[in-house]
């Protein structure tokens, strides 16, 4: 049979044909196959749109014991503890039933349990007790008002929505998104509501405190090949970007690094040095200065220094980088200084597609809220770089599914290691995004 509802609302012809299919004493299974929801979806819907179409014709007061599930067999007497008869009480004209504690008022189990409403029962008119009916017009009105209802306001109390708008505040100030903030402080909303409020204009901060909630309009720059000129004599076979796919899937890599730099102003001596495993988006940062005897090898010979070769081996199983002459000396990058053997692979990106190692590409989009575009940074150290590192990897991501890079660094590679690269966890409320000055 056709389903009439197709995963929708229920609407008001579909309401008429519940209605129909109760007059005729059908099942829930078979109302919910015609209309094409769930059995629970028709018992939901008819328990909460039934309205009390007669009340009870019951007697009162006197004759309350009528209404009493245990009448037939009651034999309670002075329940009142004033009369004097030796008749059962239940024959008294005086009984009230606030005396009896066995009192227990019969109900229809109709009304309790499938259909929930008299519309199909052949004893409706002759049955004393209150009729529930389901009428689709009636069921339609209330939906209606529920749904309108439903869509106004604010889904919080006061002081849960100033505690949220504060909290909010101060962790925008300092850096964090609003998924951050979230799942640090575990609000009783979701980020995406968090949003909603602020781009209404709810909350004390506004869109553009944001880092990234502006519009980028595309830039209107002469289209030019991008290479170096000092790449045009390097042999890079067997490194390229196609060897680096066929050498993953061998090898069965599954962590590496990308690498890149965060460019700085011509006037800054020091560049930063950016790695970031992209399965997990953790990240290290090194100050490079910028001179001729300076060399990315040094770099990655401190950090064997500090870790030991086999965990540097175990931690940089490959490294994805772009045609920067600073990386064209592939051998070094890749070989021990201290009994020559190989540590790591190093893999080049093909000229002008940054997207083939785009978490480092984002990462740097990251880091520019620390270090803006005109921010010399001469004066950086390794220590602060580590800082700097720490409150990145401390933070909940929800393509972590609200994990945190360090964490997820610690249950893979431990704790040590993790000091040993000169980084700590951190407590997610405590992490500050701010610029340097």
């Amino acid at each position: 049979m056709e389903k009439i509802n197709g995963g929708k609302h229920i609407t008001l012809d579909t309401r008429k044909v519940i209605a129909t299919c109760l007059n005729k004493g059908m099942s829930a299974k078979e109302i919910a196959s015609i209309i094409g929801v769930s059995q629970t979806t028709v018992s939901r819907e008819i328990f909460k749109r039934r309205v009390v179409s007669q009340e009870g014709k019951l007697p009162s007061n006197q004759f309350d014991c009528l209404d009493c599930l245990h009448y037939r067999h009651c034999h309670e007497k002075k329940l009142c503890g004033r009369c004097l008869s030796k008749d059962n009480c239940k024959i008294c004209q005086n009984m009230q039933i606030k005396y009896c504690r066995l009192f227990t008022k019969i109900q229809c189990k109709i009304h309790t349990r499938f259909p929930f409403v008299c519309n199909g029962c052949n004893k409706r008119i002759s049955c004393q007790y209150v009729h529930y009916s389901y009428f689709p017009e009636t069921a339609q009105k209330n939906y209606e008002e529920v749904l309108v209802k439903s869509r106004k306001g604010l889904n919080t109390t006061m002081e849960e929505f100033n505690d949220i708008n504060e909290k909010t505040t101060n962790g925008v100030h300092n850096g964090q998104s609003i998924y951050h903030i979230v799942n640090a402080y575990r609000f009783n909303v979701s980020y995406k509501t968090v949003y909603s409020w602020i781009n209404k204009g709810l909350m004390d901060i506004k869109r553009m405190d944001l880092p990234c909630a502006v519009t980028f309009k595309p830039r209107k720059t002469k289209k030019k090949e991008y290479e170096y000129k000092e790449n045009n004599h390097i042999d890079r076979s067997g490194r390229m970007y196609s060897d680096w796919c066929n050498y993953r899937i061998k090898n069965n890599i599954l962590r590496y690094f990308q690498m890149d730099f965060l460019g700085a102003p011509k006037k800054s001596k020091q560049m930063i040095l950016v790695l970031v495993e992209p399965n997990i988006h953790f990240v290290l940062l090194y100050p490079f200065e910028r001179k001729p005897s300076s060399k990315v090898s040094n770099i990655f010979d401190r950090i064997q220094k500090d870790i030991g070769i086999e965990a540097f081996k175990k931690l940089f199983t490959a490294i994805l980088t772009d045609r920067d002459s600073l990386f064209s000396d592939f051998l070094s990058l890749e070989t021990s200084p201290t009994n020559g053997e190989e540590r790591t692979k190093l893999f080049y990106c093909d000229p002008t597609a940054s997207n083939q190692k785009g978490s480092v590409e984002n990462t740097n989009k990251q880091l520019r809220v620390i270090f803006g575009k005109k921010t010399t940074l001469s004066n950086i150290t390794l220590g602060q770089c580590q800082e700097f590192a720490s409150h990145l990897n401390s933070r909940p991501l929800a393509s972590l599914g609200g994990a945190t890079p360090c964490q997820l660094f610690i249950s893979i590679f431990g704790t040590k290691l993790l000091h040993a690269l000169g980084l700590k966890e951190m407590d997610s409320k405590n992490v500050k995004l701010r610029p340097i000055k």
